[in-house]
């Protein structure tokens, strides 16, 4: 290893002018290859970018100092990693800290240091040497320059981190750093490469450190041994010949549907939604001075669970002037001694931001000495008197990195608040009796301006109101004409519904929200303007009374004497529940402030205005305009950390809060030369805003390019983040709600999520890994299988003529099916609990969404009414390539039914019913059906198997006739064949449908582990529908110790045809384990397993699996691992399984993350 220790270097050194600074430039092991002043495309300047080569996989330091005495040399830049033959940028000022003072002499200098990283690749294994220690960023791009394949960080190996020398061997990359105890993660060839997979191949082994068996999982017996049978428990009784269904019986017999144009779905009453809390509108002084106005309480079955108190849940980070309240009570004992059980965070509300600025650098910032707040109080389950509950109000105003305001985080920097008001429980409660109730008409306040009172109508909806976060839309000086309100209430749905709620991140967070418009009918069109001194030129008699300045320095706009009055006393009668306001102006003329809760815009403002403000309210992020050196205003900044989460003023690469986001090969600070995306690309780029203080350096912001810069762009990593985040707090974000089909039809296995009221469309892809990175030449990633976002849809869906809909709940049943025959995967969508009706609906997928194409309201045809108990299932039984419908209830009737429905492509059609008797046996309670090709004749067919309702498990094998069923096997208590006993059914028998020797017909695997003393595993195939033994295993499958809580999933894990298992055993071992049993084709199985960790994905209790060809190319199976808040793309390769992509909270693709984390 070569390593050179930072050190004075000498003055007989080499020295390279720089001319442009009047300084030199100390270069030793590094050579500057170019020296350019920088000015970008808004004029900015003040900063100097120097292109340096160095070694490949070296590091370099770029340091300064004002004398040549060589004492007081300071880090510029943080270390960069140099991994290649490119030139690499460094960026320096050239004035001193004023931003306005030229340097006239400084020397800078680079210190270089080597790392002795040793890669040794036989073909079989792979060697490691670390001559020495080395920071965990620098070892994962030296190694990916190196191999050839990308490696990244997880959760137990920080990039901060410094890994001391080591060796190390593996059958891998991965394999070698996790025997050094580095848990890191590499992808495996982009191209499918047999020889990787051999590589992977782990020994045939035994699981090691099983624990105790619980003791309701201890079997006890041989299979071998028979069982007896429950007593007293009936039999299933046959019949002679099948029994037609009966239009007596008590579903009737109903074949023929209506249908006609859909009408709205009606919530079930006995449905409660969440959301108890109650809406405090108070005066504030900037000082003090808390003046209660009103409180309304708002109902529902509990307390508003959203807003109790986690650590997920907890304020990030507020901004310096934040408001802070603090809700107590002497009743929430559960949430420790202070009694603290919710802590909310809103924005300065004292502070006026103007918009649409003459110079670029900063909002306008007028302050505000007083100022109506409006904030939800969550109350305590069963807390009706709110006796001991106290909601103290604080101003933020000493900035501390507080990270997540906790109770405890709180209570230890109290002194950083200042207290400004509180309100007990009980005078809350006193205020919402004497507060008039919404809708009884504007309260104490003369809306002089207006015609006709107010009117509130909903655009867009996602929930109750208690639980997401409610945008109003309020018109300003539009008159009581049709040709006014009109002009209103297009600018609303052209600026806001369809340019704002439509574009990039929008659409993802629609159902954390839900929108209102308000329409106003002022008795004169237009808006009372002032001059620079605010004196009155020209007046219009208006609902609101606001006032258009059209002065930067006025904020633009500014609320009249009774404005803001006139928007409570119409937010309290209309929608008190009202987290942001937005009041447009009637003017063409160009202009916005914010101002609190409420924002004013002009209609000649479009949707950016708003979407940068959402990045204020939903992200908390700062500005991060950055001003021109040299202009008025625009300084060096040299005050605290900010606390925005995208606003920083450390240069030092682990303190920096985005690090993850940013490579070690890319400069900090960073050039504009050092990305290929200016918006995607993170680094550390001088320059920022905070309120109306703008600075060209000394503070830094995450990008070059973004939406808190210029409004129209993307917003960058670092604040689509924080605004995923935050709106995550009023969304139910959960991987276990989703659904695997190839819903585009390209051969690929796509996924559906339901989130609450939110359908979302994911398409199977390869990743885009955008443009080659300065630095290294290549790509920040390789190519891998992704998930790109495709579509996202909230709450009521329509056709295009709007005669067809669905309104989606998460209690929705989702069924993937190609129920047209396109080639595309469609849904049936079923609830049967959220309405006061049960719903089945059709849902054909469009390749890029879906549209309904029928709705069955109460009833389905054979069926009548649907009930809580029906089950659903899906097969092509005609054989005419259209996923056909079939049903099952046991538990709502006389007798059990069976419904068989086919699919015409845009309707379901009766095919059969059974009532009571399957052909040609009873059926029970509790029958389960598992769908296959039984014979290999191309339709779908069904086995029936019941573990409940008679004395011995019954199971019975049913060919399709294309309408109808008939029976082709049937066992009771035991698989006998040939007078050969191969199986005795239990109770906890678990069916699986593998094609495991390859042929057209569904074949069988029973698994067994609770039941006997060992656990078996049976695999029979099936022959025109009649089970044939194929083989039994009885505690271990070679490569793979059964145990009892194994799950299986069937897959064709290499291709050949032939369907294997993936098992999956989180409870029985010491760690948890996923295993392959690769099917012979013969009925027998060879197992392979990993355990723990696969790359960064840690295996755990809650994972679940889809069986998904995410790459299509390859003809086999891989699969979509995921628990609540993760999800994971893992490729098979044969005998393992490689993570290929990750995705924690939500589904998203950025260009570079250090975890490889989207």
């Amino acid at each position: 290893m070569s390593y050179r220790k930072p050190r004075r270097l000498p003055r007989s050194a080499a020295w390279a002018a720089l001319s442009v600074l009047g300084g030199s430039m100390l270069a030793h092991g590094a050579s500057i290859v170019s020296i350019k002043t920088f000015v970008d495309d808004f004029g900015s300047s003040g900063l100097v970018d120097l292109q340096v080569s160095a070694p490949p996989n070296s590091q370099v330091t770029l340091q300064a100092e004002d004398a040549l005495d060589g004492v007081n040399w300071k880090d510029v830049s943080a270390p960069t990693l140099i991994v290649g033959s490119t030139p690499v940028t460094f960026t320096v000022p050239t004035t001193f800290s004023d931003g306005q003072t030229p340097v006239p002499h400084r020397f800078f200098r680079f210190l270089v240091e080597t790392f002795g990283v040793d890669v040794k690749d036989d073909g079989s294994s792979l060697n490691l040497r670390v001559g020495s220690s080395i920071p965990a960023s620098v070892l994962f791009q030296t190694l990916s320059a190196k191999t050839g394949f990308s490696l990244f960080g997880s959760n137990e190996t920080s990039l901060v981190k410094t890994i001391p020398a080591f060796t190390a061997t593996g059958a891998n990359l991965e394999d070698a750093l996790s025997s050094a105890g580095l848990r890191l993660w590499t992808l495996g060839p982009e191209k499918d490469d047999p020889g990787f997979a051999k590589r992977g191949l782990i020994p045939i082994k035994r699981q090691v450190n099983r624990l105790e068996d619980l003791p309701e999982d201890v079997g006890v017996g041989l299979i071998e041994s028979g069982f007896e049978g429950l007593p007293n428990m009936p039999r299933p009784i046959g019949v002679a010949k099948e029994i037609p269904p009966s239009p007596n019986n008590d579903k009737g017999l109903k074949l023929e549907i209506a249908d006609t144009r859909d009408i709205s779905q009606i919530a079930n009453p006995l449905v409660a939604e969440l959301g108890r809390h109650i809406r405090f509108t108070f005066s504030l002084g900037v000082n003090g001075g808390l003046k209660p106005t009103a409180a309304y309480s708002v109902p529902g079955s509990s307390v508003l669970k959203r807003l109790q108190l986690t650590d997920e849940d907890a304020p990030a980070n507020p901004p310096a002037g934040s408001l802070i309240y603090v809700v107590r009570s002497q009743k929430a004992t559960s949430f420790g001694p202070s009694g603290i059980f919710h802590i909310g965070a809103e924005p300065d509300p004292f502070e006026a931001r103007a918009y649409q600025p003459p110079f670029r650098g900063a909002h306008g910032s007028v302050p505000l000495a007083r100022e109506d707040i409006r904030l939800q109080i969550p109350v305590l389950d069963n807390d009706q008197d709110l006796a001991g509950m106290v909601v103290e109000v604080y101003r933020y105003v000493k900035p501390a990195r507080l990270g997540l305001l906790t109770p405890d985080a709180f209570l230890k920097n109290i002194d950083h608040f200042q207290l400004l008001g509180k309100i007990g429980g009980e005078q809350l409660n006193r205020l919402v009796v004497t507060t008039p109730k919404p809708g009884l008409g504007l309260q104490d306040v003369d809306l002089a301006g207006v015609t006709r009172p107010a009117t509130l109508t909903q655009l867009h909806s996602s929930g109750p109101r208690a639980t997401k976060f409610n945008m109003v839309i309020i018109a300003e000086g539009f008159a009581d004409t049709a040709a006014d309100q009109k002009t209103f209430n297009d600018y609303v749905d052209a600026t806001v519904m369809n340019d704002l709620l439509q574009r990039d991140i929008h659409p993802e967070l629609l159902n954390a929200m839900n929108i209102f418009r308000i329409n106003t009918f002022s008795k004169q069109s237009g808006v009372t303007r002032v001059d620079a001194s605010g004196n009155v030129t020209s007046s219009k008699d208006t609902a609101l009374g606001y006032r258009f300045s059209g002065n930067w320095n006025r904020c633009w706009m500014e609320p009249g004497p009774g404005t803001i009055a006139a928007i409570d006393a119409i937010i309290n009668t209309l929608i008190p529940e009202a987290n942001v306001k937005a009041i447009v102006l009637n003017t063409t003329s160009f202009g916005g402030c914010s101002r609190g809760h409420h924002f004013a815009v002009t209609r000649g403002s479009d949707w950016s205005v708003y979407a940068h403000e959402f990045g204020h309210f939903f992200g908390g992020l700062g500005d991060e305009y950055q001003c021109n050196s040299g202009s008025p205003g625009c300084g060096w900044y040299a005050g605290a950390e900010p606390d925005a989460g995208n606003l920083t003023k450390t240069t030092v690469r682990a303190s920096i809060e985005w690090n993850d986001w940013i490579p070690a090969t890319r400069p900090v600070p960073t050039a504009l030369a050092n990305v290929a995306d200016e918006t995607q690309d993170a680094g550390l780029f001088p320059g920022a805003t905070i309120g109306s203080g703008q600075w060209w350096n000394g503070i830094y912001r995450p990008s070059w390019r973004g939406r808190m810069n210029n409004n129209s762009t993307l917003h960058n990593p670092i604040g689509y983040t924080a605004i995923r985040n935050n709106a995550r707090l009023r969304q139910d974000g959960d991987f276990r709600k989703s659904v695997a089909g190839d819903f585009n039809g390209d051969g690929r296995t796509d996924l559906v999520v339901l989130d609450d009221r939110q359908l979302s469309l994911y398409l199977a892809a390869d990743r885009n890994v955008g443009p080659k990175d300065p630095a290294t030449g290549a790509a920040p990633r390789p190519v891998t299988g992704v998930l790109e976002p495709a579509w996202y849809h909230t709450d009521i869906l329509y056709n295009a003529s709007k005669s067809k809909s669905w309104e989606f709940r998460g209690s929705d049943i989702l069924i993937p099916a190609d129920f047209d025959g396109d080639g595309k995967t469609d849904l049936y969508v079923i609830n049967l609990t959220a309405w006061v009706k049960p719903y089945v609906c059709m849902l054909r997928s469009t390749g890029k969404g879906f549209e309904p194409v029928r709705r069955f309201d109460l009833e389905l045809p054979g069926w009548g009414d649907m009930r809580a108990g029906d089950e659903f299932y899906v097969g092509d039984f005609t054989g005419d390539g259209k996923a056909d419908l079939m049903v099952y209830n046991g538990v709502d009737w006389s007798m059990p039914y069976f419904l068989m429905l086919r699919s015409t492509g845009v309707d379901l059609a009766y095919s059969h019913r059974y009532d009571r008797y399957l052909p040609v046996w009873e059926m029970g309670r509790h029958e389960k059906f598992f769908v296959g090709d039984f014979d290999g004749d191309g339709r779908k067919e069904v086995i029936s198997q019941n573990t409940q309702d008679w004395n011995q498990v019954h199971l019975m094998v049913f060919r399709s006739l294309g309408a109808q069923l008939a029976l082709t096997d049937r066992y009771y208590g035991e698989i006998r064949i040939n007078n050969g006993l191969y199986w005795t059914m239990r109770r906890q028998d678990e069916l699986f449908l593998p094609n495991f020797n390859g042929d057209k017909t569904t074949d069988l695997a029973i698994f067994n582990g609770r039941d006997w003393g060992p656990e078996y595993l049976g695999l029979f195939a099936l022959v025109e529908g009649k089970l044939s033994f194929r083989h039994r295993y009885d505690g271990a499958v070679p490569g793979w110790d059964l145990s009892r809580r194994d799950r299986f999933y069937v897959a064709d894990v290499n291709g050949d045809g032939r369907q294997d298992l993936v098992v999956y055993n989180s409870k029985n071992w010491s760690t948890q384990y996923l295993g392959i049993l690769k099917s012979n084709g013969d009925g027998s199985l060879s197992g392979s397993w990993q355990d723990d960790w696969i790359g960064s994905w840690n295996l755990g209790d809650g994972d679940d699996f889809h069986v998904a060809d995410f790459r299509g190319a390859a003809g086999w199976d891989d699969l979509f691992v995921f628990n609540k808040n993760w999800l994971g793309l893992l490729r098979s390769y044969a005998t393992r399984y490689q993570l290929e992509a990750i995705y924690p909270k939500w589904i998203h693709n950025h260009r570079y993350q250090a975890n490889g984390w989207w």
